[in-house]
């Protein structure tokens, strides 16, 4: 896998709210009172927040389905968080680590992990298998925020984030 990609929508669902709606109703808007203010400035921000409550909930699909459409974005991590990566993925190999083996106890396993999930291009930092996982997280964890906002959009930036907060720091 080449290239990070967005949600799209999904076949035979009209109504879906793929990932470029949300980043296009949150985006920075440098004339608008209220999104002048908007930390989203990239689609992969929506991303990033979906790969987040992904793996917080585990919530996964199969990125290879031909139901969910798909669009491409970026071969790398974006600037604004090529320093924070490592926690992206520090925060997606620890996870899968522990549903293997919750102790970190079987050290051949978790060397095993890290060999097939990290990728040896220090620029993307996780490997072909890795970034199709990424995506089943972040694919997975978009639909969950969908079903916070009822399939809706949100009003407002303090709407997002205040649900996106409360639907992390719950469970």
């Amino acid at each position: 896998m080449q290239r990070f990609q967005y949600l799209k929508g999904i076949n035979g669902d009209d109504k879906f709210l793929g990932m470029k709606n949300m980043f296009d109703n949150l985006k920075y808007q440098k004339n608008s009172p209220t999104k002048m203010f908007s930390p989203i400035e990239d689609i992969m921000d929506i991303f990033y927040i979906s790969l987040l409550i992904g793996i917080k909930y585990n919530a996964k699909i199969n990125f290879n389905d031909s139901v969910y459409l798909k669009g491409d974005m970026t071969s790398n991590w974006t600037k604004g968080l090529a320093q924070t990566k490592d926690h992206l993925i520090a925060l997606y190999v620890s996870h899968i680590i522990e549903d293997k083996d919750k102790n970190y106890s079987n050290k051949p396993e978790i060397q095993k992990i890290l060999n097939i999930k990290l990728g040896k291009d220090p620029t993307r930092s996780i490997s072909d298998e890795g970034m199709i996982d990424i995506h089943c997280y972040a694919f997975g964890g978009y639909i969950e925020l969908l079903k916070k906002f009822d399939n809706k959009l949100p009003n407002d930036l303090l709407t997002f984030f205040s649900t996106i907060n409360n639907f992390i720091k719950d469970q």
